[in-house]
């Protein structure tokens, strides 16, 4: 499933990271937040 943008295509790879970032700094995370972080954060 692709996610979709408010333009109705694609989300860019440049959006998602920012929305990442963007929502890491609200949570008060004291690293900045990017895509490869998340995909680690729930490892065992």
């Amino acid at each position: 499933m692709e996610a979709i943008s408010q333009q109705r295509g694609p989300l860019s790879r440049k959006t998602v990271w920012l929305a990442i970032h963007q929502y890491g700094e609200l949570a008060g995370l004291s690293l900045p937040a990017h895509p490869h972080m998340l995909r680690h954060s729930g490892a065992d």
